[in-house]
């Protein structure tokens, strides 16, 4: 069955420890504001993870999502401070509005190949972000500009191409890899992005829009 908010659910700092059996979709705020939450267990038969689901669960310090969820909803585990660890399988396809905003303790996350979009501020107010993979894939993805707004990145892998402008003046970039699979870099993709040092453009990269490197005035080579 789906699994949805009623009241009395959560019981604040309570609830420490849950394990979901038979449990086919986590319903939006289904655990939201569950301050005491420290354990969970995510059966493979989730398939969907909803709006605001475990926002504010301020407990939780890692969290393994099972390989049968496909979309993780907006303001999913957004004010999730304590998380350090947080890995997304190679089934999720679209990372809602806000997901993951202001989780301040991840320092570092892989976009796996599956996911194909990324919402407004998926990654906003991650002030500790400071690596980013986006994994080769046989498409593009697509990411709101601002999806990571507010968020100080200083390395990145990018290993496919990209619709959108997220990296647009991210001053504390200091490192990008582009992958061979990449065949193109949109417009601005890169603009303001003064931090930058040297970078090595693969051989795959057939074009390159307009402004895509603009006042990234660290450039060296």
């Amino acid at each position: 069955r789906d699994l949805n908010h009623w009241d009395g659910l959560c019981l604040s700092e309570q609830l420490k420890t849950v394990e979901l059996q038979n449990v086919s979709a986590i319903g939006a705020s289904a655990f939201s504001g569950c301050t005491g939450l420290t354990s969970l267990t995510i059966p493979n038969s989730v398939s969907e993870i909803g709006a605001f689901a475990f926002s504010g669960c301020t407990g939780l310090t890692s969290f393994t999502v099972p390989n049968s969820v496909s979309s993780i909803g907006a303001s999913a585990f957004s004010g999730c401070t304590g998380l350090t660890s947080f890995t997304i399988p190679n089934s999720v396809s679209e990372i809602g509005a806000s997901a993951f905003s202001g989780c301040t303790g991840l320092s570092s996350l892989t976009i796996p190949s599956s996911v194909n979009a990324i919402g407004a501020e998926a990654f906003g107010d991650c002030i500790n972000l400071a690596e980013i993979t986006i994994a080769e894939g046989e498409t593009s993805i697509s990411i709101s500009n601002d999806g990571f707004k507010n968020t100080p990145l200083k390395t990145l892998f990018l290993y496919r191409n990209i619709n959108g402008r997220p990296f647009e003046y991210i001053s504390t970039l200091q490192e990008l890899t582009l992958g061979k699979s990449m065949t193109s870099i949109g417009s601005n993709a890169f603009c303001g992005c003064s931090g930058l040092g040297n970078l090595t453009i693969p051989n795959s990269v057939m074009s390159i829009e307009d402004n895509a490197f603009s006042y990234c005035t660290g450039l060296r080579r």
